[in-house]
């Protein structure tokens, strides 16, 4: 009996050679991202640590790391919805598996955060605790950019644009999937001059150029190479204007790895897969290290053995809070189905494989 020729082949199958090729580096590019904010947090946070002015320039742009997540979730996003067969029915169904798998980890780290900023008033040269029920309400629902004000942990703001994203990809995906060129354009313009009129940081619409690089890493993945090509010129033009030359080719190096780089990079992938908790929980946890560490530290070399001695720590207490909290919710928000039943009478199910979860 002849095979199916490749236009006819289930797709759900295709998903499946696609995930083998091309998303065994996402844990890996995931890793590198997160050390390089851990790093950045580490050595670029409080200005009397560390004296090191080498330190400080080696991980003086680690918060490029940030971007790095943007465009991988700009890819996977799509790739999970469309393999999903995402539709507009599916809006509020989407946000729920999108908030179980990331928003319980991130309460606890808040209520973590919250605990820890309490505990350290109490030491000697601890600042005041000024943490309101308010602010945890606006913290929960992940208000605190719109309402100009404060985070607890630098890091939080991030998931803020995260969800943002998420609420706006659920409205456009089903007009970008139809393959039109001419509503994809649309679409893509539109949310280009966005970012340009609407430049807050805290908004989507400012970041939308690095998630667009996403996008059309996504479109290429598709076979839709033209119009990849289109989306990806205008997403790179867009991030150096607003962003600067380094954010861009940060950028786009990130969806060239996405695209060129086929398998993963042992430590690096093994810190990807708990890449979520690390980001939620270095701060707390190496940040404070730091804090009362510091005054041992009197060489250059002294100050790099703290700095390896507060990420071993957020290594050890991330891998730990990935398997008591994130790994469950993952394995919660994976029972929530998007995916119409399209499959013919009798003709049996493949197994689906979940891509890599996305965390910022």
């Amino acid at each position: 009996m002849n095979l199916p020729s490749d236009h006819h082949v289930p797709a759900r199958v295709e998903s499946r050679k696609v995930r083998s090729s091309r998303f065994d580096n996402l844990d890996a590019i995931r890793g590198a991202a997160c050390l390089m904010v851990c790093l950045f947090h580490f050595t670029n946070s409080d200005p009397d640590f560390p004296k090191s002015t080498y330190l400080r320039a080696l991980f003086a742009h680690g918060n490029l790391g940030v971007q790095v997540f943007f465009v991988i979730s700009g890819f996977i996003i799509p790739v999970s919805m469309g393999k999903s067969h995402y539709q507009w029915t599916s809006f509020w169904r989407f946000l729920m598996k999108r908030g179980v798998r990331l928003h319980p980890p991130y309460l606890l780290a808040l209520l973590v955060a919250v605990l820890s900023a309490g505990v350290a008033s109490l030491l000697p040269g601890g600042q005041p605790f000024g943490f309101k029920v308010s602010d945890l309400v606006t913290h929960s629902l992940l208000l605190n950019g719109l309402l100009n004000k404060p985070w607890i942990n630098a890091v939080f703001w991030t998931l803020a644009i995260e969800f943002q994203y998420y609420i706006l990809i659920a409205l456009v995906f089903p007009i970008l999937h139809r393959k039109s060129r001419v509503a994809t354009a649309v679409t893509v313009l539109v949310l280009g001059a966005l970012s340009l009129l609407l430049p807050s940081s805290q908004m989507i619409f400012h970041w939308m150029p690095v998630f667009l690089l996403g996008w059309a890493a996504w479109m290429w993945s598709i076979d839709r190479r033209e119009t990849g090509w289109g989306v990806a010129l205008l997403a790179a033009s867009l991030t150096l204007y607003s962003m600067g030359w380094l954010t861009a080719l940060v950028s786009v190096l990130t969806v060239l790895a996405i695209q060129k780089w086929r398998s993963g990079f042992g430590p690096l992938t093994s810190v990807g897969v708990f890449s979520y908790s690390l980001y939620l929980l270095h701060g707390v946890v190496g940040g404070r290290f730091i804090h009362r560490a510091k005054h041992l530290a009197h060489s250059d070399g002294t100050e790099a053995l703290v700095v390896l001695a507060a990420l071993a720590g957020s290594l050890l207490v991330a891998w730990g809070f990935s398997l008591i909290v994130e790994r469950p919710c993952m394995k919660w928000s994976q029972k929530i189905r998007l995916e119409r039943e399209l499959r013919p009478e009798g003709e049996p199910q493949l197994p689906v494989l979940q891509p890599p979860a996305v965390a910022t």
